[in-house]
């Protein structure tokens, strides 16, 4: 790996920190060169992820001169990669910055576009941001969709969490069982108690 692009791969790495702290601005700044950079060498995946990131920035700190500036370039670069989910990320933020910026609500097949894509998004790596977008758009069907996922995920997850407490028990009583019956023997000789381990 080259020097510079190792230097990318690095910033943006720090870009997501930042990002985590909501020092916007930046996480902005390291984006924005990531995003140059997978440009200019022609790597449109890289490219493509890093322009959502550097948009994300730009939409959550409602910085929507900045936003409106790199819309074009990143949703270039997703044209020459054809990735459905990535796409399906560029449309929400379009539809939020309609929403936040110029105050024009989704039309009704692209409220049923959003409430669609709500599952894929929740569980990739936007899946954090998500309320923010879903409340951001205030559209009730949106929200009601999200929080019906939310339960359901919550009641999952609880599951899961039970059926390992269950399975830790067993498995701790088995092993308790198969000491008891396969490991240990005593017996006496001469009046006292030996104890023989098996290894």
């Amino acid at each position: 790996m080259k020097d510079e692009q190792l230097e990318v791969a690095l910033n943006n790495n720090l870009a997501n920190v930042y990002f985590d702290m909501s020092k916007y601005q930046h996480a902005a700044r390291l984006y924005r060169h990531a995003f140059l950079y997978h440009q200019k060498a022609e790597q449109a995946y890289e490219a493509s992820y890093t322009g959502l990131n550097l948009l994300n920035v730009y939409l959550l700190a409602n910085q929507w001169k900045n936003y409106r500036r790199y819309m074009n370039p990143v949703k270039t670069q997703l044209s020459a990669v054809e990735d459905k989910e990535l796409s399906i990320v560029f449309t929400w933020k379009e539809l939020i910055f309609q929403k936040s910026r110029n105050g024009i609500q989704p039309r009704a097949d692209q409220v049923e576009l959003l409430i669609s894509t709500l599952p894929i998004l929740l569980q990739s790596d936007y899946g954090s941001n998500m309320e923010k977008y879903v409340y951001t758009l205030q559209l009730p069907e949106l929200i009601a969709s999200y929080n019906a996922l939310l339960s359901e995920q919550q009641k999952v997850a609880a599951s899961v969490s039970t059926n390992a407490s269950l399975l830790e028990v067993a498995l701790s009583w088995c092993t308790h069982e198969s000491i008891t019956k396969n490991y240990y023997h005593s017996r006496t000789q001469h009046g006292f108690v030996y104890v023989e381990w098996w290894m």
